[in-house]
């Protein structure tokens, strides 16, 4: 018995790649909106390529608008190595990894170490050993470090002990080669806003700060609220002079059930051409292990992004994307087959005027589509974080 085997339609190839498309207009709004939350001047985190935004873009698209005021105070990374890499702009850029494990990957990194304290990146130390090392670097450098203490109010990680706290930034202030430039810690449950652990770890560190206080020299800044913490209330109103927003920078409200009722805006969505159609008999199959087979004549879309784009495998036979068709006649269509390495499968059988070339949304940038990076998050079992993260370098970012 033969097998059904499917045709390529006559149609040409077009296009041969997915794009992340960024909106300026909505990255702005999201700024805004977020300073009046927090009450207070705000640092946007672009670590991790900006959440998969493009850090180059979202930095210079925060600093090529109209209006001068509608700035961050600063940006955040994660490590020297992406502090390293952001565009110059008139703030100053935080690491938020501290000094001692940075060093602990040995080689270049202190050299990298070096080129920050050259360009005054504040620079996280937990430890009076480690405000030692750093200003023995900038001595040598002849130049001054710029530095701030993170302190651990919870999240038992990567931040100074309370129990050091004080004498960390007593080292620090004693040494002529280091300024301190800022103080903070990290809420664990910030975007919850009927979680009182935040109002706990917040009471603990201005409880470390207060034996020091009279200490302080002028302009030390104090930030502790992320984008949760700042959209649940906490910043200016909890006594600090900054909050960090990153997930919320980007439109996406941090608590899954805010999501409906958020005025955030999304700033990036993820679209890629259709490159081919093939029509495909009943019976055939799609894609690898055969997954899909098809139970009626069938019109397949090739699209030109997989899991080696971000597209998580997870959503094979389990998500659907939108094609444009100008407002409320925009259709969804389901991924049929396995999400490979390259590639993405959807059925367009009952769209006759489907054409290569034609542009499909992937991850939707409005929150309430079924394609929506929120909706395939849980659809996966993961966070929009991890969805939006995962981008890859072949997807082209763009900001319009």
């Amino acid at each position: 018995m033969s097998r059904p085997v499917s045709r390529i339609a006559a149609h040409t190839t077009i296009g041969d790649g997915a794009r992340w498309v960024v909106s300026r207009k909505n990255l702005l709004h999201n700024l805004s909106l977020l300073r009046q939350a927090a009450g207070s001047e705000l640092v946007a985190v672009v670590k991790a390529n900006a959440y998969g935004h493009g850090m180059t873009g979202v930095a210079d698209a925060l600093f090529s608008g109209d209006e001068p005021t509608n700035v961050p105070a600063a940006f955040a990374v994660a490590s020297l190595g992406e502090a390293l890499a952001l565009p110059s702009h008139d703030v100053p850029t935080m690491c938020l990894r501290p000094a001692e494990l940075v060093w602990a990957f040995g080689g270049d990194e202190a050299k990298r170490i070096d080129e920050a304290i050259r360009r005054g990146v504040w620079l996280s130390v937990i430890s009076p050993e480690a405000a030692g090392d750093v200003a023995r670097r900038a001595e040598r450098l002849g130049s001054r470090a710029m530095v701030q203490v993170m302190l651990d109010t919870g999240m038992s990680r990567e931040m100074c002990v309370p129990e050091r706290f004080s004498e960390t930034i007593d080292a620090v202030l004693r040494q002529p080669a280091l300024k301190l430039v800022g103080l903070g810690t990290h809420l664990t449950d910030g975007e919850l806003a009927d979680e009182p652990y935040s109002d706990d770890q917040i009471w603990l560190f201005h409880e470390a700060l207060a034996p020091v206080e009279d200490r302080l020299p002028r302009g030390v800044v104090r930030h502790v609220a992320n984008s949760g913490g700042t959209l649940a209330g906490h910043g200016a109103a909890d006594g600090c002079d900054l909050a960090r927003v990153g997930l919320a920078l980007y439109g996406i409200h941090p608590d899954d059930r805010a999501v409906s009722t958020s005025p955030l805006k999304p700033v990036g969505k993820l679209v890629a051409p259709i490159l081919a159609l093939r029509d495909v008999p009943a019976g055939a199959s799609v894609g690898y292990n055969r997954t899909f087979v098809a139970r009626r004549p069938t019109r397949i879309a090739l699209l030109p992004v997989g899991y080696a784009d971000g597209y998580p495998r997870a959503l094979s036979g389990q998500a659907v994307v939108r094609l444009p068709r100008g407002g409320q006649d925009d259709v969804f269509c389901p991924v049929v087959g396995r999400v490979s390495m390259d590639y993405v499968t959807i059925d367009v059988t009952d769209l006759p005027d489907v054409r290569p070339g034609d542009e499909v949304v992937l991850f939707d940038d409005d929150p309430t589509s079924p394609c929506s990076v929120q909706s395939l998050a849980t659809r996966c079992g993961t966070i929009p974080y991890e969805l939006l993260c995962h981008i890859g370098n072949r997807v082209r970012r763009e900001v319009v």
